[in-house]
This record gives structure tokens, sequence and C-alpha cells, in this order.
């Protein structure tokens, strides 16, 4: 079990629409379903790879904002109390000929036995 924090850095709204083929006026209704849809496309490949390379496999829930406009550092503080012994994977996507820049923190507490036991096996 784990969680997955997208975070988009100055992307654009107008180029998210265009690589989703959405088609109106964005407001800012739109832009909260645009970000939804690209976390939820994104999280899911990425754990989807993970769950194949470790021979298992991942449910996801539905997408959640957590804040706009925000220091990465102020949603790290406000859910730190929630976490004893975490591990960050950080991975970076920048899509080409979009103005559109993420980084997806995948954060996972109780599946570290886990994942060390899986880890362990493809190491050997």
């Amino acid at each position: 079990s784990g969680e997955a924090l997208l975070i988009f850095s100055d992307s654009s709204f107008s180029d998210i629409a265009q690589l989703l083929k959405y088609k109106g006026e964005i407001d800012r209704t739109v832009e909260l379903e645009l970000l939804m849809e690209v976390a939820s496309i994104l999280v899911g490949a990425c754990t989807n790879g993970i769950a194949q390379q470790l021979d298992t496999t991942f449910s996801q829930g539905h997408p959640v904002v957590l804040g706009q406009h925000v220091k990465v550092s102020e949603l790290i503080k406000a859910n730190a109390k929630r976490w004893k012994k975490t591990m960050a994977i950080e991975i970076t996507y920048e899509i080409e000929n979009y103005n559109i820049s993420c980084d997806l923190l995948l954060f996972t507490e109780d599946s570290l036995e886990n994942l060390h036991k899986r880890l362990s096996y493809l190491m050997d």
C-alpha cells in the first residue's frame, strides 16, 4: 500500500487540454478535471509498470487535489505526522512539445517489508 503525489510545476492548462483533446473553455472546474485526468493516467501507468516488475497487482483510488499554488514543503509538512518510516520514489515527467512538467512521488510505509522481499528476489 502507499500513496502517490503528483506535483505539477508551472504547467499550462491549455497544453494539458490539448493533449487530452479537450475542446471548450477552460475554467476552474475544467482545470481540476484536467488535473484529475492526467493524475489518474500518470499514476496508473507508473504503478502498473512497477506492479508488472514486482509480479503483483495494485488497486488505485480516485485522485484528490490537495492544493493549488501551494509549496510542496507545506504539503509534506501537513502529512509528516502520518508517516513514521517512509520510502519515496521520485519520477519526473516532461512532455515534449507541451508546457507540461510534473513530478510523481510514490510513498510507502506499510508495504516496506513486502517490497524489500520482492526487491531482494530481483537483486539475487
